[in-house]
């Protein structure tokens, strides 16, 4: 319809679309706790909407603040998107450059069906015990992880896999000292890993990634410079800036933030009816989104958007805001459901952001516009936010929440 049948056009399509997904990432991960919480039966449609349409424009919006420093500046790997660009650029050139992307779908696919039919098992277990000591094995027996791990490379494999021994190797074994919360070996060890272990992972990542802005301090700044500096020249019509290093207005950007803050700010204050609660978590929200956003562009240009753990940045603005917010003494029920609106808003922008990054990098490497792709993500979330309620109702219709009648 754009009358861009080449490959940039091929490489908006793919960004606009793929916000649908990282949007229903953030979400699904958080909106149904209001309906653990007993202030909804079912997500409000109206409510659904505007939190997702706002918070993933958000993180969009942050990203552009982002994108000199790490793409250009720090020239993280971005692995996946740099997959996404060898397959648009497959696509583009076809013929025997596009076999590998057959081959690859007809694996899947004879894998699927095996597994379907009961022919291939999911997954690998073993289980058992060695005194107090829970013993686990398992395996998914997955093509497509295989595939990611190969994109990522064997440097982020390692680490990714070093950050899965010492969960299972040492902290669980360690935990597990105190007592098991099961007789059965592997309920005992999965619960110490959801209850306890994880959140020494959250902390883990809270500190490095705190760590990692402190570092890019000056790249950061760098890129916001650059960033205004092409937007007064553009503006002013001076020099020729490069079409591939334009991005949307640092004054748009601004603009468009508050314009979006602003009725998170109104819609907090109707549901909690609190001026000053609400007041306190919009300003958490826009801090802690920030960083949040920081860290979760900064994971997925170093181990990828498919394991950049957008639970775990949650969990950690989860307890950042409820710790906050008991310190200042709001009552127990308000504050779990202010904490929940924030990090709904947060976990919305981050699975946001860790998406565009990568999209940002396709366009880097294929010679795309960044002001075009900004403009179609925000465009791709709000057509994507439409549906999200609908969706998840029909999911919890079908298979309820756990925690919930």
């Amino acid at each position: 319809a754009l009358g861009e049948r080449n490959i940039l056009g091929n490489n908006i399509v793919q960004t606009i679309a793929s916000a649908g997904e990282a949007l229903a990432a953030g979400v699904i991960f958080t909106m149904p706790a209001l309906i653990i919480l007993q202030l909804y039966t079912e997500l409000p449609y109206w409510l659904t909407t505007i939190m997702a349409g706002l918070g993933g424009s958000l993180g969009a919006l942050f990203t552009v603040i982002l994108r000199r420093a790490y793409i250009i500046h720090e020239k993280l790997p971005f692995p996946e998107g740099r997959a996404c660009a060898e397959v648009l650029i497959a696509g583009d050139k076809g013929g025997a450059h596009a076999k590998p992307l057959a081959y690859g779908g007809i694996i899947g696919a004879i894998y699927k069906f095996l597994s379907g039919v009961g022919l291939w098992p999911g997954s690998l277990e073993v289980a058992g015990s060695a005194g107090r000591i829970p013993l686990y094995f398992g395996l998914d027996l997955s093509p497509a992880l295989l595939a990611v791990g190969f994109i990522v490379g064997l440097n982020i494999a390692i680490l990714v896999f070093l950050g899965g021994a010492l969960t299972w190797f040492i902290f669980i074994p360690i935990l597990a000292q105190a007592g098991w919360p099961s007789p059965d070996p592997v309920a005992a060890a999965f619960a110490i890993w959801r209850k306890q272990a994880r959140f020494i992972g959250v902390g883990a990542m809270l500190v490095g990634g705190i760590w990692s802005l402190i570092r890019l301090r000056s790249a950061i700044v760098k890129g916001i410079k650059s960033g205004l500096k092409a937007a007064r020249a553009r503006r002013e019509g001076q020099g020729n800036i490069v079409r591939t290093e334009i991005d949307l207005p640092m004054n748009y950007v601004l603009a468009l933030t508050a314009l979006f803050v602003i009725p998170l700010a109104i819609l907090y204050f109707v549901i909690l009816n609190d001026p000053l609660l609400a007041l306190i978590i919009s300003v958490l929200m826009f801090i802690l989104g920030f960083i949040g956003t920081a860290i979760a562009g900064y994971l997925a240009g170093t181990v990828g958007s498919s394991n950049m753990p957008v639970s775990g940045i949650t969990i950690m603005n989860l307890l950042i805001t409820a710790l906050l917010l008991k310190v200042l003494g709001f009552p127990v029920h308000e504050g779990a459901v202010a904490t929940i609106l924030v990090a709904g808003v947060i976990c919305m922008s981050a699975a946001i952001a860790g998406d565009i990054m990568q999209d940002l990098y396709t366009g880097y490497m294929v010679g795309a516009t960044p002001w075009k792709q900004q403009v179609g993500e925000i465009i791709g979330v709000f057509a994507a936010a439409f549906f999200m309620a609908p969706v998840i109702n029909l999911l919890i219709t079908a298979y309820g929440i756990a925690g919930t009648p």
